[in-house]
């Protein structure tokens, strides 16, 4: 867990507005190029915030579920006095 606290605490924020939909989008992308045929097909979305897009993100995520990909959200923001991984 120490490992994974300090690759997030390295990450930059790229600032911008939340796209989901592209990131799902490219979730997808990567089952289809390196995916394993036997694998359950999950994506977990880290987020700071609701999509700028809410209806793109909707549709995609609608799209992934016929498909029988599992997703999962992570919603992050700061808290005072404690750190998010603990």
């Amino acid at each position: 867990m120490a490992d994974v606290e300090k690759s997030i605490e390295a990450l930059q924020w790229q600032r911008g507005f939340t796209n989901m939909a592209q990131a799902l989008a490219i979730g997808e992308k990567m089952f289809l190029r390196d995916g394993r045929a036997q694998a359950e097909r999950a994506v977990m979305v880290i987020t700071d915030g609701k999509p700028t897009l809410f209806c793109d993100t909707q549709e995609t995520v609608m799209e992934l579920k016929d498909k029988s990909v599992k997703l999962c959200c992570a919603p992050v923001k700061e808290a005072k006095g404690r750190k998010l991984l603990r």
